[in-house]
């Protein structure tokens, strides 16, 4: 049996000093959180630790993103083990 995980787009991750970040909206305010990167499918990546299913993962990311700007978002998608 596998747990459901979040899986989001590869190219929503920041690879920063800091470790593995992602961009997300909460409460309409843009925050930069850490993850764990459970599984790497190449094209997507599932999240180990840091993202709920509640939160709107950034997609157009970049070193200069900051709060309040325009963003597109992505909700991340719960999968099975078996797809």
């Amino acid at each position: 049996g596998h747990c459901n995980a979040l899986s989001i787009p590869s190219n929503a991750l920041l690879f920063r000093t800091e470790g593995l970040q992602v961009g997300v909206v909460r409460d309409g305010n843009v925050e930069i959180i850490n993850v764990t990167i459970a599984n790497d499918e190449g094209a997507t990546v599932e999240i180990g630790s840091g993202l709920t299913a509640e939160d709107s993962v950034i997609l157009n990311q970049s070193d200069s993103l900051t709060s309040g700007q325009k963003v597109m978002i992505s909700l991340p998608n719960l999968t099975a083990g078996a797809q």
